[in-house]
């Protein structure tokens, strides 16, 4: 099982992995997780949810992809998951923002083919 999920969809992950801890996947790719760090974007008790500090376990491989440009929401909220989720990989970019302007993305296909 691959998961690659972007933004709120990724923080979205990491909410349903934390509370189905009877799931085991493979691969979970977070690109430019979004768990609505201060609670202003409008989504409700959406991201209400304690983080699984050992949702890494039950993956093969669990990585962040994180721009150094991204807003400071996101930005927040990949220190979060990293924070909560000691195991989790991460890998940062240059110029990436919010990877919605990047025409090829050879990196997460790499990352998605790389051997666990």
């Amino acid at each position: 099982t691959i998961l690659v999920a972007h933004s709120c969809g990724a923080g979205f992950l990491v909410r349903w992995l934390s509370e189905h801890r009877n799931m085991r996947v493979g691969t979970v790719v977070l690109v430019a997780p979004w768990i609505d760090p201060d609670r202003s974007g409008g989504t409700g008790d959406l991201f209400d949810f304690s983080i699984d500090a050992q949702l890494a376990k039950r993956t093969d491989k669990i990585i962040i992809f994180n721009s150094d440009d991204d807003f400071p929401g996101a930005q927040t909220s990949a220190e979060i998951i990293r924070k909560a989720i000691p195991e989790i990989s991460y890998r940062e970019f240059k110029q990436y923002g919010h990877f919605t302007d990047i025409i090829e993305f050879h990196e997460l296909r790499d990352e998605i083919l790389a051997p666990s």
